[in-house]
């Protein structure tokens, strides 16, 4: 959708919808447009002249036929959706995007429902592709915490294991705590790592970590980070 103003503005913007744009739809992108705000680039200064609506893909109509017994739940959810975001807004409704990173966190970004993910920089194939050393590779866990969660990982005599300046282990890892807990109540079954990440090392604002992957006596497996000879959960396998 292109929009032109009074003053020879231009403001452009690709719109994606689930099942096709009706007239309420395009006038909502076009108040959400003129509005602007967030990744979206800042509205219009002057009055709009002309509007412009330029079909990027277009499919067949029997792709999106009603079924037999009526429309399916997608349709139902589709709608209600739409209608959220026309009352409170674009950015009411979110949907979740895998982005590039080394962190388990940062790779999560929220988008306003509907919206092409290649239009925001954080989602860009581009970022995902890169190499990102040091990135976990899948399966990725199912659940990540919104901050990392305080653990201990201690050995047989029940010092905390740490990681020397070669990158070796100090000892072999035997009890866990859990998040929550105060002591370790748990023995190690499995474990894997430590795999190392040093974040911006040419500033003195990165990061030195390293990753591990531990299964505790219960079955729970967890994705677990050390820093500063510090132990943190930074995720769960469920």
């Amino acid at each position: 959708m292109v929009l032109y103003s009074e003053s020879g503005e231009v403001s452009d913007r690709l719109w994606r919808h689930p099942r096709w744009f009706d007239a309420d739809d395009v006038l909502d992108r076009v108040r959400w447009q003129l509005q602007g705000g967030g990744l979206i680039e800042h509205g219009l200064q002057s009055g709009i002249t002309r509007v412009q609506t330029i079909p990027d893909t277009v499919e067949d109509l029997g792709d999106h036929a009603d079924g037999l017994w009526g429309t399916g739940p997608d349709e139902s959810i589709h709608h209600g959706l739409a209608r959220v975001q026309s009352m409170l807004g674009h950015g009411a409704v979110l949907t979740a995007m895998v982005a590039g990173g080394r962190m388990l966190k940062d790779r999560r970004v929220f988008i306003p429902w509907g919206d092409s993910s290649t239009g925001y920089p954080a989602t860009a194939h581009s970022h995902q592709g890169q190499p990102w050393p040091g990135r976990l590779p899948g399966p990725a866990p199912a659940t990540v915490f919104d901050s990392p969660l305080e653990v201990l990982v201690q050995d047989g005599a029940g010092c905390t294991v740490d990681v020397d300046p070669r990158g070796m282990l100090t000892s072999t890892p035997v009890q866990f705590a859990a998040p929550g807990t105060t002591s370790t109540q748990r023995t190690v079954q499995h474990w894997a790592g430590p795999w190392p990440i040093n974040e911006r090392w040419w500033d003195s604002t990165g990061r030195i970590l390293n990753r591990f992957q531990l299964v505790d006596n219960t079955g729970a497996a967890w994705l677990l980070l050390l820093e500063d000879h510090r132990w943190w959960a930074e995720a769960s396998y469920d």
